[in-house]
């Protein structure tokens, strides 16, 4: 995850941790882990081969908007109060 600059703001978004570009579908995405020291990582689905071979071990992996539903879930997110401070904040495009 990174925060972009565009169009006068940051926005926060995922970037590929292969090619370095923003993952803009999560459909077409891959959330990656070590199983050993919980790092996760997130690729495009066509550089998740190449990542996994540079990692140099065995990666767990799920699909990106799979993974990152649970994340929300995970963490309590709820999406009214979510929405109401990121307006507040000024952060929706």
């Amino acid at each position: 995850m990174r925060a972009i600059y565009r169009e006068g703001r940051f926005y926060p978004s995922a970037v590929c941790d292969h090619c370095d570009a923003e993952i803009e579908d999560a459909g077409k995405a891959t959330a990656l882990w070590d199983p050993d020291s919980g790092e996760a990582f997130f690729v495009h689905k066509p550089c998740n081969r190449a990542f996994e071979s540079s990692f140099g071990g065995r990666l767990w992996w799920e699909p990106l908007d799979s993974f990152l539903q649970r994340v929300l879930r995970n963490s309590g997110f709820r999406p009214d109060k979510a929405k109401e401070k990121a307006e507040m904040l000024g952060q929706l495009p």
